[in-house]
């Protein structure tokens, strides 16, 4: 892993879908010693064999380690968080980084320190940073208009479980499609800056039983007039996620599911389907080899406590 001698001890607090995750990543990068703090001891039975220096433990009190990974429920991000800072370890949290402003707020003591980072991991897209490149470089001439778009049946998000009793479902727990999704909302700050003014909806269309909204429209604007909507919902049963951004120059169209990306300009078609554009495995492992350099000194987390916040901000959480 880029050099590093690896002989650091994690901590991991969760272990859904998205911990075990990580904790594969975090084998498979040789971390000498990973606990993994859960209530359910055969929760890393999903991952097959995994080395004996991973163990599940019961609570984190007293355990020594070189960074926590915060990987539980939205709601409970911050609270969990906030001991480890106090004992001065860099923490990673999984996005969003809270269910509302007032708590994620509670972190920006720590925020100036530089050893808190927000895992965006399609920041590390090689789709998304490409067109921050093509962005940068002016291809598609001034642009003034740009649509993403996302959506999945929530349903069918984690087959063998009761959709209605996940964190997803729960308003308390941080759930609505506006957190779960939120990826949009990030990439879009990190493609086109921050907004000068926006307006958001979201309701709880397509006859789904929860308490939670289904369907999020966001629209924002530019000092330069450009504008930027977003769309996110958990009923499209064919999953998807787009991008579509106008410019003077050219349109770009890119399916990150459906791995193709596009820019169209007049008597001109280039398609672009690279696979390592949209290689999603790969997002988690960069995102946690840039941590453990971040944990290491090297560097300075590329998302930190502000813009987890923005990005609440922006999907209209109180």
């Amino acid at each position: 892993m880029d050099g590093l001698v690896n002989p650091m001890r994690a901590l991991v607090i969760g272990c859904g879908s998205i911990g075990r995750r990580h904790i594969r990543n975090l084998a498979g990068m040789g971390v000498r010693d990973i606990r993994v703090v859960s209530r359910r001891p055969g929760c890393l039975r999903p991952l097959g064999g995994l080395p004996a220096r991973v163990t599940v433990i019961g609570s984190a009190a007293g355990v020594a380690a070189d960074f926590a990974m915060i990987c539980n429920e939205t709601d409970r991000h911050v609270g969990t968080a906030v001991p480890f800072l106090k004992r001065g370890m860099p923490v990673f949290i999984e996005k969003p980084v809270s269910h509302s402003l007032k708590e994620a707020r509670r972190l920006l003591p720590w925020a100036r320190r530089g050893k808190i980072f927000i895992a965006y991991n399609f920041r590390f897209l090689g789709a998304i940073r490409h067109i921050k490149g093509l962005l940068d470089r002016r291809v598609l001439g001034t642009v003034y208009s740009a649509r993403f778009e996302v959506g999945q049946y929530l349903p069918d998000w984690r087959p063998g479980r009761d959709w209605k009793r996940t964190y997803s479902a729960d308003p308390k727990r941080g759930g609505g499609v506006a957190l779960d999704l939120s990826h949009e909302i990030d990439y879009m700050r990190y493609l086109f800056g921050d907004p000068v003014r926006h307006a958001t909806m979201r309701s709880r269309a397509g006859g789904l039983e929860s308490k939670v909204e289904s369907l999020f429209e966001g629209l924002y604007q530019y000092a330069d007039g450009f504008t930027c909507s977003v769309h996110m919902d958990y009923l499209q049963r064919i999953p998807r996620r787009t991008i579509r951004i106008v410019g003077t120059k050219a349109v770009l169209e890119c399916d990150l599911i459906g791995k193709r990306m596009e820019i169209l300009s007049p008597g001109r078609r280039r398609v672009l389907t690279d696979k390592r554009f949209f290689d999603l495995d790969k997002t988690y492992r960069d995102e946690l080899a840039h941590f453990i350099r971040c944990v290491a000194g090297r560097e300075r987390p590329l998302i930190g406590v502000p813009d987890g916040i923005r990005a609440l901000e922006l999907s209209g959480r109180a």
